[in-house]
């Protein structure tokens, strides 16, 4: 059961690799790079991650425009975290989420014109509190 687990953790990170290429609707053309990557460092056990994963999501939905992509890392094991850091190599933010890659419950919202994590999100934000910080990065 682990192996299918492991497995399943890694193909779960191939597909997030090939799902958070953005792209124009209309043209199915890849647009612009995001602006703003959202990063969620997420585990099974973890009881605050139960809480701003829906509400993340909920924030999600009113980023469409292929500005802001999102990201889980799946820290609940050490195979899972491997796969899902690696995955972020695509949106070249892993080195600057690996090191955050210690405590679950939050999310980061990273600037990828400047590489700086701007701004952290946890369960004490609402979906409309974390929708309205990835706003502000998106406007700064």
């Amino acid at each position: 059961m682990k192996s299918f687990t492991q497995l399943t953790a890694f193909v779960l990170s191939i597909a997030f690799v090939a799902a958070v290429a953005p792209t124009s609707s209309a043209t199915a053309e890849p647009v612009a790079e995001p602006r703003v990557v959202t990063v969620l460092l997420y585990a099974d056990w973890c009881a605050s991650c139960k809480i701003v994963d829906p509400a993340l999501k909920e924030a999600a939905a009113g980023f469409t425009d292929g500005r802001v992509a999102f990201a889980t890392v799946d820290m609940t094991t050490d195979e899972t975290k491997a796969a899902t850091l690696a995955a972020l190599d695509k949106l070249g933010v892993r080195a600057i989420v690996e090191p955050e890659a210690v405590k679950t419950g939050k999310a980061l919202i990273i600037d990828t014109a400047t590489g700086e994590i701007k701004a952290r999100l946890t369960k004490a934000d609402t979906a409309q509190q974390m929708a309205a910080r990835i706003k502000s990065v998106l406007d700064s």
